[in-house]
């Protein structure tokens, strides 16, 4: 606390004239420097052994100078009362109390000690008066309190004896613990220093990074990777602009979703690249319902994966009015209802694929999430049906259309995701499929490694937190649980042994990342094909090709081309089978006008994988793709702009 309450300085202030700590020096603008006590007050509440040493504290050998101070300075001052105090803190309450305290056994001390030694003497006199009339019997009683006095002073000293043996062997004990404690934890010191200065830096870019969060997840859904970054970048000039601190390259996936979590997805057949990952944390963390624009079934096969340990039922579109006459007790009910029926309640996951628009309209309260309480219970109306709503039911959409024509009702009540594919996620995808097919035995020491992987990041994180739990759990000084400093030293071992286990996993992931990239000399060309066919689309809406149909023909060209010992011709053959396949496949679907230039992208795509075409020499044959007639829409940006102006 930088600049708290009067009371509580003044009480530390106190605190800190008992302990004879000096206040800091501070100057200012005025030529006589003043003196604080906040500064030593908050290092002294930040000492561990504060509150040992206001136990400890020597009450009978006060100095006269600090309680002259005491008295003068604070205890007459009418703010300094615990009553007062208290208004501000309640632990300032018992400083001031102590103080006080200290105060009134000091100044009785002083009044009560020459009484004290008045009555020594005069027990003096009046034993050496009785000394006088009763000398033997006196020697007598003093000799018997002699040997009473050497009795008890031999007890304690016995005692005493006996609590420093006791101190000694606890002593000793402590200081191997304290050794096990530091050879335990040491190292961890400096790890989390960093987490904390980590933290700290955190904090500060907390708001900002959350502005971006948030707008991020209200905005980016619709949009293509390029528009997104942009938007992103924008908006961290923006942030920046308005003097809130931001994350340098500032990520929804970093700002929102775990490693542990987005391996969790990798695991679920959710590509890897950035494009999908961001959509993976939207879906996670928007509040509307997500509907999926969803070409490629690329992202609800993901869904089915994530969510089909809780139960996700799906529906296609087409079934949604189809009738079963045994539903809800023999009443004629469609399989949408039905489905509903089951999942609202019981908060299982539903999946609507293939909209073709509109959801129907007896799920607008679904949609819009427009309940209310019947009986204290929450309720849904769904058509003529009245649903009591669980809180765990997610609802998710999806369709194949690139472009769903929605009203603007539906597509402001849920979050519509770009879920079209990339190249790089088509890249690794198609990868794996290769390295699968060619290298099986790759593939599946890969997937074991990231299990394995995930495995022990989870065991690390939870000895983590043991680690802390335990230290936080310990009542008083550690050093005195054996208990404790047990479980420490076995958690910290388990801890470096995972630890170790986790740098080999990445090591050999690593070196089986650097064999399966061999064989992105076909996987790179063969993503960058598939978005060639995509990009027919601009010459006639006809021209449509799945991603299914696409992997299918791939998976044909690696079985039935012929093989070769020698990986790299092995690769160009499958270039070659791939390109002619392709262009086989989809040339005699296509009008005679478009046959050309499409064969002509296909030789540019070709010229490019074999670096003998680059971008230089591509800008010269503008006038030839117009020729062509080319609509092409092909991704490069050179063609995409000469095709715009063509247009216009």
């Amino acid at each position: 606390m930088k600049n708290p309450p009067h009371a509580i300085k003044l009480v530390m202030a106190a605190v800190c004239v008992m302990l004879e700590i000096k206040p800091d020096k501070l100057k200012n603008s005025s030529v006589k420097a003043t003196f604080d006590f906040w500064g030593p007050s908050k290092r002294l509440l930040g000492d561990m052994s504060f509150l040992q040493q206001l136990r400890d504290y020597d009450k009978d050998n006060i100095p006269d100078s600090v309680m002259d101070k005491i008295n003068k300075e604070y205890v007459r001052l009418p703010e300094f009362d615990p009553a007062s105090v208290a208004k501000a803190s309640s632990a300032a309450e018992g400083l001031c109390k102590w103080v006080r305290a200290m105060a009134s056994y000091n100044a009785i001390a002083k009044i009560v000690a020459p009484k004290r030694e008045r009555l020594a003497e005069a027990e003096a006199e009046v034993a050496a008066l009785m000394s006088v009339v009763e000398a033997k019997r006196v020697q007598l009683r003093e000799l018997e309190e002699k040997l009473e006095v050497l009795q008890r002073r031999f007890s304690l000293s016995c005692r005493e004896k006996e609590n420093l043996e006791a101190e000694q062997k606890l002593c000793a004990l402590k200081l191997e613990r304290a050794k096990k404690l530091i050879s335990g934890l040491g190292g961890e010191q400096s790890r989390w220093e960093a987490a904390a200065d980590a933290a700290a830096a955190d904090l500060v870019r907390l708001p900002g990074d959350t502005l971006l969060a948030a707008a991020s997840l209200a905005y980016l859904p619709p949009h293509q990777p390029h528009v997104r970054d942009q938007l992103v970048e924008d908006w961290c000039l923006a942030v920046k602009a308005s003097e809130l601190e931001v994350t340098d390259s500032f990520s929804l996936v970093d700002a929102l979703a775990p490693a542990l979590q987005i391996r969790a997805w990798g695991l679920e057949g959710l590509p890897t690249d950035s494009f999908s990952l961001q959509n993976a944390t939207i879906i996670k963390h928007s509040v509307k319902w997500p509907l999926l624009v969803d070409p490629d079934d690329q992202g609800t096969r993901w869904i089915q994966q994530h969510e089909a340990p809780n139960g996700l039922e799906v529906i296609q579109e087409q079934d949604f009015d189809k009738i079963i006459p045994q539903g809800l007790g023999g009443a004629r009910v469609t399989v949408l209802q039905d489905a509903l029926t089951r999942c609202v309640p019981k908060g299982q996951p539903l999946l609507l694929l293939d909209l073709s628009g509109d959801p129907p309209p007896n799920m607008t309260n679904i949609i819009n999430r427009i309940t209310t309480e019947e009986g204290g219970v929450r309720v849904v109306n769904v058509g003529t049906l009245t649903l009591h709503y669980n809180n765990n039911f997610r609802l998710y959409l999806a369709t194949r259309q690139p472009r769903p024509h929605l009203s603007l009702e539906t597509a402001s009540a849920l979050t519509v995701v770009n879920f079209t594919v990339t190249v790089h996620g088509l890249h690794d995808n198609l990868r794996q499929i290769l390295v699968r097919k060619e290298r099986p035995e790759l593939e599946d020491e890969r997937q074991k490694l990231v299990m394995t992987t995930s495995s022990y990041q989870r065991a690390l994180q939870g000895t983590e937190e043991r680690i802390l739990h335990t230290l936080s759990s310990v009542q008083g000084n550690i050093l005195e649980s054996e208990e404790a400093i047990m479980i420490l030293q076995d958690t910290k071992k388990m801890s470096d042994e995972i630890k170790h286990k986790e740098e080999q996993c990445v090591e050999t992931e690593a070196a089986l990342l650097l064999c399966c990239q061999q064989y992105e000399a076909v996987s790179k060309p063969a993503a960058a094909l598939y978005i060639t066919l995509t990009s027919l689309n601009a010459l006639s809406h006809m021209y449509q090709f799945s991603l299914s149909w696409y992997i299918n023909l791939y998976i044909s060209v690696i079985e039935n081309t012929g093989k070769s010992s020698v990986l790299e011709h092995r690769l160009s053959l499958l270039r070659e089978s791939l390109v002619n396949e392709v262009h086989s496949a989809v040339v005699c679907g296509l009008a005679a006008a478009h046959r050309l230039p499409f064969t002509f992208l296909i030789t540019l795509h070709v010229l490019r994988c074999r670096y003998l075409f680059t971008v230089k020499y591509e800008c010269r044959y503008k006038k030839l793709w117009m020729f062509c007639g080319c609509g092409c829409g092909y991704p490069h940006s050179s063609c995409s702009d000469l095709c715009k102006k063509r247009r216009k």
